[in-house]
């Protein structure tokens, strides 16, 4: 769903919110850490001399890729945290109704 979260109902939050999480989760696992580790590989020093030197090139394109994948992940975890708050006042107004 692309709808504003004060829209929704407390159950459509609740499923968005879910949703949301998982695919972040799914992100992070599936693409991002991924590009980190690739990049962390890249920048380890090379002891072997047998090992070919690594580009300033491939270095840039994983920084470049890590970055991206940041700026789509800090998005993603700002839609998420939309929904959360969401969530915590209809909760708080249904408590406080009783």
């Amino acid at each position: 769903m692309s709808f504003a979260p004060d829209s929704l109902t407390l159950r459509q939050k609740l499923i968005e919110g879910d949703q949301l999480a998982k695919e972040l989760h799914q992100h992070l696992d599936q693409g991002f850490l991924p590009k980190i580790q690739h990049l962390r590989r890249l920048t380890r020093p090379r002891t072997d001399a047998s090992e070919e030197e690594v580009r300033d090139i491939s270095i840039r394109t994983a920084v470049d890729d890590v970055m991206a994948s940041d700026q789509y992940t800090r998005q993603f975890s700002s839609r998420l945290q939309q929904f959360l708050n969401a969530i915590e006042k209809d909760i708080v107004r249904i408590v406080q109704e009783g």
